[in-house]
């Protein structure tokens, strides 16, 4: 997974909120398990940000505009299951702008954590 964090008040609050994206365990179950849960990869930003500002993307799909989901009739589960899975979060206050790449955790973390869904 491809995590671009832009608009930052700096490169290293982007670099922070990139990182804690992709080293959540939460967003990398819901990676792993195909649940483009976009609350997860929100709640894991790690700092403080206006959220009625934020843009949310995963691959070529808006999910979150102004902070507020998009209903694009797209099928979110698909964004999760293919094989290079890109998100782009726009903080809309500042020039900041970091990229960090992760990966999905084990099955048997998944199974652990499998017992309530979203």
């Amino acid at each position: 997974m491809e995590v671009e964090v832009s608009g930052a008040v700096s490169e290293a609050a982007a670099d922070r909120v990139a990182r804690s994206i992709a080293n959540s365990p939460l967003v990398k179950t819901a990676l792993a398990g195909g649940d483009p849960n976009w609350g997860r990869i929100l709640s894991a930003a790690g700092v403080p940000f206006a959220p009625g500002r934020v843009t949310l993307s995963i691959g070529d799909v808006l999910v979150v505009r102004r902070g507020q989901g998009v209903q694009n009739g797209h099928d979110l589960r698909s964004l999760f299951t293919t094989p290079r899975v890109s998100i782009r979060l726009d903080l809309a206050s500042g020039p900041g702008r970091a990229v960090l790449w992760t990966c999905d955790l084990t099955r048997r973390y998944i199974e652990i954590n499998a017992h309530y869904t979203t």
